[in-house]
């Protein structure tokens, strides 16, 4: 895919522009259990990417309770149904706004190569200042 970021590559930042430094973010203290072990699963991967912050949390915890309903309906008679469904598009829009799959844009993108233009003509011997 253009412009994706392998999950190795480290954010880097263009000159110019500034990212803020990745905070921790506590839980809802109302989050449910189930909800809960998908919080501590996915929100690290969250706040790396800068998108799960303090005024985002609310959101993140509707999140986690969505993928805990979804896990729930996969494993019931239902799974496959039209409530399922939903609950997986749902997933895919909370995972694109905290960029938690691969199609969603990164917040920064690594640097460019420095490409030498002379690299061609010296062959990278003696290079004349």
């Amino acid at each position: 895919m253009r412009g994706a970021v392998p999950p190795e590559a480290p954010l880097t930042v263009p000159a110019g522009q500034f990212l803020p430094p990745a905070v921790v973010v506590e839980p809802p203290v109302d989050l449910p259990p189930a909800a809960r072990l998908v919080w501590d699963r996915q929100a690290p991967h969250a706040m790396e990417q800068r998108t799960l912050t303090a005024a985002t949390a609310f959101a993140f915890g509707r999140y986690c309770q969505v993928v805990a309903a979804e896990q729930d309906e996969a494993k019931s008679t239902a799974r496959g149904g039209a409530n399922h469904r939903g609950l997986l598009k749902q997933l895919e829009s909370y995972e694109q706004r905290f960029l938690l799959i691969a199609m969603a844009r990164p917040m920064a993108a690594p640097a460019p190569a420095v490409v030498d233009e002379d690299e061609e003509f010296f062959g990278g011997h003696g290079r004349r200042a």
